[in-house]
């Protein structure tokens, strides 16, 4: 797998992240860089593949819905 490098100028930028202020909103970040426009690409595509198994998760399984929403592992607006 190939490595991420963040150059020494970027840094402060990514530690900025951590704090209280944030330098630019996430998304502006993801569509200025092409290798995590393409990791939010390929994640889109995988979560639209598993659309159905989650709505059928959502309808027949409520309890499980909820604690899967509680965990962080689904979105509560699919």
């Amino acid at each position: 797998m190939k490595k991420y490098k963040i150059s020494e100028s970027k840094l402060n930028e990514f530690w900025g992240w951590f704090g209280k202020k944030k330098p630019q909103l996430l998304q502006k970040v993801i569509d200025n860089d092409p290798v995590l426009k393409k990791i939010d690409k390929e994640m889109k595509d995988l979560v639209d593949s598993q659309l159905p198994i989650l709505l059928r998760l959502k309808k027949q399984h409520p309890d499980l819905w909820k604690i899967a929403v509680e965990k962080g592992l689904v979105g509560p607006n699919i």
